[in-house]
């Protein structure tokens, strides 16, 4: 027995030692990352020098040194500086780099490139290591100079994202961009050493719900409280509830004013697609639970619609309308009717005028404000009749992690605490575990 014993631990051994090589072989999880495009050419070089493969692996030429070569497009081909034409090539810095770097158009990125040719231009993807990646997310996503458990709950709910939303631009022959529409990811040029030290500590941490990885929204600042995400885009998740985020009622966009004509807004709209003519009226007609706006109600001399308090942000700026959680300033020259109702505000509950017929969404359901809707002339700040003023807090969708917030939960430690990202985590997304990838 003791013979067979040992024949049967060998092979255990000798198994587990063959899996061990094959996860190695493996390697850590790789991201496609748009990072340009460019109509006629681009250019790429590494510090010390590159090469080319073909879509097969196969080396097709090597350029050491500094310099940078030119890649130009010619139809659905990329162009070669000898004149080699590829449907596509991949750039890989020189087994001499110890940085590995590769260059695209001035601009740094680790990993490899890949080039392809469309029919609007050149295409440049970057295939990068997740951790590498987030290594060029975290900092510009959120300030380097802010608290450290901060950053590393930035860094887990970016990884998060990524993991998440691999592949979502699949059909494009890519899994994430680099803009706001995935998230924001600057490449080598802007890794910072603390929030590199925030992805390293965290290293293959990610949030899951049930043992799946969570859809983790995150947004600048709540102003004092979070969205449901099933109020906002119709679909619950059962860990991103509204909150009152009790960290997010200080910060620089808990409060906020911006100010339009009803000219500014009207050729806003016309561009799009909603041609008002001379705007009349701009009011809110429905709220979500934490009130923000749900929808608005926009009349102009050429018709009227209702749009969503996200199309309204989209119309007029996301960056100047922060958010949906807004009141517009009326005129005291014109009365309206109505009631005054207790509703969520940044510092705490409070009270507002809502105007009859407006739709409230509460937890019952749709519910209008008494009586039939009445009209009225277009806010004005002060009564004067030439400016529209918002007055808002927070800024962005308001679902998930509240970036202020966690800054402030962090800045609120009073004994250091190397485990306290866990704390702002659960805090915002509830009843989530945090684990490895």
């Amino acid at each position: 027995m003791g013979r067979f014993l040992g024949r049967l631990g060998l092979a255990l051994v000798l198994a587990l030692s063959l899996l061990s090589k094959q996860i190695d072989a493996a390697g850590p999880t790789y991201l496609k990352v748009k990072v340009f495009s460019a109509p006629d050419f681009v250019t790429v070089a590494a510090r010390s020098g590159f090469v080319f493969f073909d879509p097969s692996g196969r080396r097709i030429a090597e350029f050491p040194g500094r310099a940078a070569v030119r890649l130009t497009r010619e139809g659905s081909m990329v162009v070669l500086p000898d004149g080699v034409r590829l449907e596509r090539v991949r750039v890989a810095p020189s087994e001499k780099d110890k940085d590995g770097l590769v260059v695209v158009m001035e601009r740094p990125y680790r990993g490899e490139l890949e080039v392809w040719a469309t029919s609007g231009g050149l295409n440049v993807v970057n295939v990068v290591s997740v951790e590498d990646y987030l290594r060029g997310v975290v900092p510009v996503e959120m300030s380097p100079s802010w608290p450290e458990e901060a950053l590393k709950a930035q860094a887990v709910v970016a990884r998060t994202f990524a993991y998440k939303n691999r592949g979502r631009h699949a059909a494009e022959g890519f899994d994430l961009c680099a803009t706001y529409h995935c998230q924001v990811y600057g490449g080598a040029a802007v890794e910072h050493a603390a929030s590199d030290r925030a992805v390293a500590v965290t290293a293959g941490l990610v949030l899951r719900y049930n043992g799946e990885l969570i859809d983790a929204y995150y947004h600048a600042s709540s102003g004092g409280h979070t969205e449901a995400a099933g109020a906002l885009w119709g679909t619950e998740y059962p860990y991103l509830k509204a909150i009152e985020d009790v960290w997010d009622r200080t910060g620089p966009y808990a409060e906020w004013e911006v100010s339009f004509t009803p000219e500014e807004i009207a050729v806003l709209l016309e561009k799009a697609g909603f041609p008002v003519g001379r705007l009349e009226d701009i009011r809110p007609v429905a709220y979500l639970p934490s009130g923000r706006v749900a929808s608005f109600l926009i009349r102009g001399s050429s018709g009227e619609w209702t749009i969503s308090g996200e199309k309204l942000r989209q119309v007029l700026g996301t960056t100047v309308l922060k958010s949906t959680w807004v009141e517009i300033e009326k005129s005291p020259v014109y009365p309206q009717e109505g009631v005054q109702m207790v509703v969520q505000r940044a510092n705490g509950q409070g009270k507002k005028f809502i105007p009859l017929g407006t739709l409230i969404i509460t937890a019952d359901g749709i519910t209008a404000v008494g009586g039939s809707r009445s009209s009225y002339p277009i806010p004005s700040r002060g009564g004067r009749s030439d400016q529209i003023v918002f007055r808002g807090h927070g800024y962005g969708h308001g679902v998930g992690m509240s970036q202020w917030g966690a800054r402030r939960m962090a800045e609120s430690q009073t004994l250091p605490d190397p485990e306290f990202f866990r704390q702002i985590l659960t805090y915002y997304y509830q009843g989530v575990t945090i684990e490895p990838y």
